[in-house]
């Protein structure tokens, strides 16, 4: 199937050669492979005959600049127009970040305004100077090149959306590709087009390209919409006869047959998807270049089809196979990830774009040097693949401009898209990071948790950088940044050390409240103790003249009481019963008074081992790792009491990288059922300066479990183990915690 009438020429392309161009649009010089197309060329010819200005637009993907390189500018040379005659001069633009320079470049041109005689570095400067001289500047260049009558100029804005992607990103970066173009720029650039239009008596035309979804922000310039209503051209949608002709036809015209199924494939694998067009472009591309592989025998067929991916997966594979390939030099990976990040954004809308790059900002964003930026680029426009424009073997500079070769890359390679999502997060991050630190801090307050916690670990997954930060703001809003976030996390650990302090002495004073209890209670009960012990001393005494008392009438009655010598004698061993038992009492008073002076020293020892624990315990909680140390070493060793300890990955890092786990301390089963079954508290005492917490204290109510995060283990835990028994004293003990170490799963 031909294109439009006049613009098909003969089948002279090489026999064999990949017709299908991929990702990107297809040439003035490839309207042979350009079919699906028929009339439409036609038809805006007509509307720029009538209206000079005509703006081709349609949805991301349609075709329109295909439509236009490899339809229209043929028509237009095959003398299509009307009176205008065969003879033009085409000036292909794309306004980019500064688009009266860009526009002056392409009319520099010796094939169209730059005269030959000129010399060459001053051909731009100069046809710039006169387009910013005024709004009829572009008419005032076209006189002053002095055109033979019959010869035409038409200029043709590729991609004019970036008049408006380009504004808001701000001016931060000078001549780079990510800046914007100022409003009065852009402003004074549509005025020179529409102006030139409006010259009836020059042969000066206008043709735009541009993604529908931007046309209502056409609004923001002065009669550009009333001009737009006059010569608009909205791209139809091909009809599956026209889709099989893009298929069919270019591999007829190479010279190759492709199988009917495939074709039905094809047709049916595209449906409403808005990529179709340049995803079926770039599938075919691989499918033939698949089937040249196999031998270039018999027609295209599914077999091919279906080892490239097929629609659905053949972009991205390609785009993954390529990327694969960069692990041959290390770090390559991680630049591509950042030169892919620095040609794509999300407007505000959601709308995601491409965003072109001078080679030079793209290296300094990515911290890396000229050479191996050059080298991950090449390995996504040679060999088939045509991710990056400009393409192979187009040699690169400093400054030239990077781009993708179509949107339809980021939404069909999933791995682009991560890129693009993560860009996306980390930008939002910074924004509000930046914003905060312009307010700080008459307006707003240094960041807590969880907003600084997210900014830290941002900073250390994303190392942002100054070429990266003046994407999206100044250099000087990027340095108060970072020292907004430097003074966040300087008073943040300044408040997490005084909390930690603030918890440490309110341990030891609780400590120190309890133990100082626990010794008033044991001298108050030993004090009772002696009182008993005095009331029964006392008692023995009272008692003691009584018995005297007792001898002394027995021995009376024995004197008056002669007589009666049977009575006499038994008031005699009465007597002498009276008198075992005074001896009795003298000898239990003796007992008694050595029982007491027994008390007083068992009371000085109570004293001396309360003071000890106290001392134990002051030292615990303290910290004071010298006494602990020195105590634990005379510690006798007990095989029965044992600990152990295990730790669970939490997922999240230390600012310097270490993996966090939650660490727990505990006595084996054996233990809790033997030697610390009349255990009341245990405290482990972490000796190690990486500790803010060195003091975790456990009760029986969880089985003596302390509970701590951190990155490593402690070859030594000092324990000290307090009983339910108050005469029991503590007891000290230590343990290495790496050789029990064992691993809990999330």
């Amino acid at each position: 199937m031909a294109t439009d009438p006049g613009t098909t020429p003969a089948r002279t392309a090489p026999p064999l050669r990949n017709p299908f161009p991929g990702l990107r649009p297809f040439e003035a010089d490839e309207t042979h492979l350009f079919f699906g197309r028929d009339g439409q060329s036609a038809q805006i010819v007509a509307r720029l005959a009538r209206q000079r200005f005509v703006a081709v637009v349609g949805t991301s993907g349609s075709g329109k600049s295909s439509l236009v390189r490899a339809g229209l500018l043929p028509m237009l040379e095959g003398g299509f127009m009307a009176g205008a005659g065969s003879f033009w001069r085409f000036a292909v633009m794309r306004p980019g970040n500064h688009p009266i320079h860009h526009l002056a470049a392409a009319l520099a041109d010796p094939a169209v305004l730059g005269g030959e005689a000129v010399d060459a570095t001053l051909r731009t400067p100069l046809i710039e100077a006169v387009l910013r001289r005024s709004g009829l500047g572009l008419i005032d260049a076209f006189r002053q090149a002095r055109l033979a009558p019959h010869e035409n100029l038409l200029v043709v804005v590729d991609q004019f959306e970036e008049l408006f992607r380009f504004q808001g990103l701000g001016q931060a970066t000078g001549d780079s590709g990510a800046a914007a173009p100022a409003f009065d720029e852009a402003s004074a650039f549509v005025n020179l087009l529409i102006e030139a239009a409006r010259a009836a008596s020059l042969p000066i035309y206008i043709v735009l390209t541009m993604r529908s979804d931007f046309l209502g922000d056409c609004a923001r310039f002065r009669d550009l919409a009333e001009t737009l209503n006059d010569g608009q051209y909205l791209v139809p949608r091909l009809t599956r006869d026209q889709r099989r002709a893009t298929i069919e036809g270019p591999v007829a015209v190479s010279g190759a047959t492709i199988a009917p199924r495939l074709t039905q494939r094809l047709l049916n694998d595209a449906g409403d998807d808005p990529d179709a067009l340049p995803v079926q472009q770039h599938a075919l591309m691989r499918t033939w270049d698949a089937w040249h592989a196999a031998g270039a025998l018999g027609p295209i067929d599914l077999p091919h089809y279906l080892a490239v991916g097929g629609m659905a997966q053949a972009l991205s594979q390609h785009a993954d196979q390529a990327y694969a390939a960069l692990a041959a030099h290390a770090g390559d990976q991680a630049v591509a990830q950042q030169l892919f990040r620095g040609l794509c954004e999300r407007l505000a809308d959601y709308r995601e774009t491409r965003r072109p790059t001078r080679l030079a900002d793209l290296c300094e964003a990515a911290g890396t040097d000229l050479t191996t930026m050059t080298r991950v680029i090449d390995a996504f426009r040679r060999d088939g693949r045509t991710f990056i424009v400009p393409g192979w073997p187009t040699a690169l500079t400093p400054d030239t401009v990077i781009d993708l070769s179509h949107e339809s890359l980021i939404r069909q390679w999933s791995t682009l898209r991560e890129w693009v999502q993560r860009e996306s997060r980390s930008a939002a991050l910074y924004q509000r990071l930046r914003q905060t630190a312009l307010l700080w801090p008459q307006q707003a307050a240094l960041w807590r948790n969880p907003d600084l916690e997210r900014a830290l670990q941002w900073q250390r997954d994303e190392t942002p950088r100054t070429a990266w930060a003046r994407r999206y703001g100044s250099e000087d809003d990027f340095q108060r940044a970072m020292a907004f976030l430097q003074a966040s996390e300087a008073a943040w650990r300044e408040e997490a050390d005084r909390a930690a302090q603030a918890q440490r002495e309110a341990a030891e004073e609780a400590m120190e409240r309890r133990t100082q209890q626990e010794r008033e209670a044991r001298l108050l009960a030993e004090v009772q103790a002696l009182k008993s012990r005095k009331q029964m001393l006392q008692a023995v005494v009272v008692l003691l003249p009584a018995l005297l008392a007792g001898l002394v009438w027995a021995e009376y009655n024995r004197r008056q009481v002669a007589a009666q010598a049977h009575i006499a004698q038994l008031r005699a061993a009465e007597a002498h019963a009276a008198g075992q038992l005074a001896a009795e009492a003298a000898a239990q008073a003796l007992q008694e008074k050595a029982k007491a002076e027994q008390a007083r020293d068992e009371s000085v020892q109570l004293l001396e081992r309360l003071t000890n624990s106290n001392r134990l315990k002051k030292a615990f909680l303290t910290g004071d790792a010298a006494t602990i140390t020195q105590l634990a070493a005379t510690a006798p060793p007990d095989a029965a009491l044992r600990f152990g300890a295990s730790r669970m990955a939490m997922g999240w890092r230390t600012p310097d990288g270490k993996p966090v786990y939650r660490f727990d301390l505990y006595p084996t089963a054996d233990s809790l059922n033997g030697v610390l079954k009349s255990a009341s508290q245990i405290s482990y005492y972490m000796n190690n300066s990486t500790f803010v917490t060195k003091l975790l204290s456990a009760g029986a109510g969880n089985g003596f479990r302390a509970t701590y995060n951190g990155w490593g283990c402690l070859y030594t835990v000092y324990v000290l183990i307090e009983y339910t028994d108050p005469d029991q004293p503590p007891r000290l003990t230590q343990y290495d915690q790496c050789a029990v170490l064992e691993d809990v799963p999330r």
